[in-house]
């Protein structure tokens, strides 16, 4: 119980990443992915709503790249049932995420009410191809 009540804590104090001066001047994408464990309440039409929402904050934040996200279908998940990943233009674009007004309401009017627990990572990525990609 103490878990949750932190990350709703952090959540609500807008608390960013710690980026320090080499990933916040670094022009490479930061991936930020997002692991979601929901109270036993929460419908599916709430949860599908969520990440329709998630989705759709890509065409309004400046910075944000790509978005996807979706349900779980692995066995080794330990009871977090859905991941998104959002990939951003470089760290200052996801600091910006952070504070952005639309974000902070996302998680006040969508997230907070159905959130169980959550687990975030955030890192710096060079893109790479595939040899696929490398082959053509």
């Amino acid at each position: 119980m103490k878990k949750i009540g932190l990350v709703i804590l952090v959540m609500i104090c807008g608390w960013s990443p710690d980026t320090s001066a080499t990933a916040a001047d670094s022009t490479h994408p930061v991936v930020h992915m997002v692991l979601f464990q929901f109270k036993a309440d929460a419908s599916a039409e709430q949860i599908a709503g969520l990440l329709n929402s998630i989705r759709g904050i890509g065409k309004v934040i400046p910075g944000i790249v790509a978005v996807t996200g979706g349900q779980n279908f692995s066995e080794r998940s330990k009871g977090y049932s859905h991941g998104v990943v959002m990939t951003f233009a470089n760290a200052a674009a996801l600091k910006n995420f952070y504070v952005h007004p639309e974000h902070q309401r996302l998680i006040r009017e969508q997230i907070k009410p159905l959130l169980a627990d959550m687990i975030v990572v955030d890192y710096e990525t060079e893109v790479s191809h595939s040899s696929q990609q490398q082959k053509q």
